[in-house]
């Protein structure tokens, strides 16, 4: 009697352990997975915000320059 109800025991203890492990493990997956899809939406919309930014930062900086440039080619008679 021993012999059977001592190796079925062990295995519904072992199936019962595996569940709740994998259980657990599949709610911290789940958890990591909503805290990554929040910081990919973080990143783009920092991204998008970049993308507005760019154009005008970029026309700042060049201004100048070309407006120095043009000066230039006047004094030099280009």
């Amino acid at each position: 009697m021993e012999y059977i109800i001592g190796p079925v025991l062990a295995v519904a203890i072992s199936i019962a352990f595996s569940e709740k492990r994998l259980r657990t493990k599949a709610s911290i997956n789940a958890l990591s997975l909503q805290e990554l899809t929040s910081k990919i939406e973080d990143v783009g919309n920092r991204s998008d915000d970049y993308n507005k930014q760019i154009p005008t930062q970029v026309m700042k900086t060049l201004l100048p320059v070309a407006k120095e440039v043009s000066k230039l080619k006047q004094t030099v008679g280009i």
